[in-house]
């Protein structure tokens, strides 16, 4: 019975001593675990905070990429184009430009000079020029013009009523594109109201008794009535015989403002195929496509007092002298004259 306890003691012993081992290794089992989950907190906290700094350097790296790409654009983009503040539609008061003394009123057109007289002699060239000498309205024209200092005077005596008309000796073709007359005028005041000073072409056919002429016509009672301007007379006479009316004349006499006849001005008369321009120092005045003048013709200058039945130039207070004594000369003077064939169409 001794053995058996015994032997039972040491079954017991030896069940104690494993018991105790599995449980000493339980523990340290335990701890172990303890230990592995307390690093694998560790190290998914560590992953965590690498994929955080992943996330956030992923982030930095888009934030820097897009501002490049926004700076990129910002440089690459258009500028903003600046746009001019809209023009005031107020009239702009500009003052009036001096007149040239040679240039053409239409110098871009294209011409060819056909003349051009300055004056720079000391007498009218003959050989360009004719002097009337016949009566027209209350004047008996034949006065020889003065020319002197670059300038033809045309003159109208008192005495006598003698005044002075000058023309070409060639005639002028309109020609394909047309044709354009310049001349530089001024009247020498103070003039007595009741005289023309004309720029003007005129020819007459003796075979159908009808004359073609164009007109510019200053008036000394416009001239001297005008208040800071005047009148100036624009025609046209087609095939005119008797009738001055359409289709025969047409006529406009329109107020230029600012207009000083004591100062020189620049006239041209611009005829072209069925149509009639005049402009004043470049400056368009009046225009028509009536009572067309084709033939050719002359370029004339005159100085006259009309009679009674033209009524806006007639004035009966100007009458002549009495005596060589009582002679009054007046002037109307011409700068230049110039005449050009237009070479294509305006």
């Amino acid at each position: 019975m001794m053995m058996i306890w015994i032997t039972h003691n040491d079954v017991r012993l030896q069940v104690w001593k494993h018991l105790r081992f599995l449980f000493k290794f339980s523990c340290v089992a335990f701890a172990i675990l303890n230990i592995a989950e307390s690093k694998g907190q560790l190290l998914r906290t560590q992953s965590s905070w690498l994929s955080s700094e992943d996330n956030d350097e992923s982030s930095n790296v888009q934030i820097a990429s897009t501002a490049r790409n926004m700076a990129i654009k910002r440089t690459n983009a258009p500028k903003p184009v600046t746009t001019a503040k809209p023009v005031s539609s107020k009239p702009i008061s500009t003052p009036p430009a001096k007149p040239v003394a040679t240039m053409p009123v239409a110098p871009t057109l294209g011409y060819n000079v056909l003349f051009r007289d300055d004056f720079t002699g000391s007498a009218l060239n003959t050989s360009t020029w004719s002097i009337g000498n016949w009566v027209l309205g209350r004047t008996q024209l034949g006065n020889t013009p003065v020319v002197n200092g670059g300038i033809a005077r045309l003159t109208y005596d008192t005495y006598g009523f003698k005044g002075t008309e000058i023309y070409t000796n060639r005639l002028f073709s309109r020609g394909t594109y047309g044709l354009e007359m310049e001349g530089r005028l001024r009247l020498n005041r103070p003039l007595p109201s009741g005289l023309v000073a004309a720029f003007f072409t005129y020819v007459y056919n003796s075979s159908t008794a009808a004359a073609d002429e164009i007109d510019i016509e200053i008036l000394t009672k416009q001239v001297n009535t005008g208040v800071n301007g005047t009148k100036v007379m624009f025609t046209t006479w087609n095939d005119f015989t008797t009738n001055c009316n359409l289709p025969y004349k047409w006529t406009t006499n329109p107020f230029i403002s600012g207009l000083n006849m004591s100062d020189w001005h620049s006239f041209v008369i611009q005829w072209v195929p069925g149509k009639t321009s005049w402009f004043i120092d470049g400056a368009l005045a009046a225009n028509t496509t009536q009572a067309q003048p084709e033939a050719d013709s002359p370029i004339r200058f005159n100085f006259w007092a009309p009679k009674s039945t033209w009524t806006d130039a007639y004035d009966s207070s100007f009458q002549p002298a009495t005596s060589t004594s009582s002679n009054v000369r007046y002037y109307y003077d011409v700068d230049y004259v110039e005449v050009r064939q237009l070479t294509r169409p305006i």
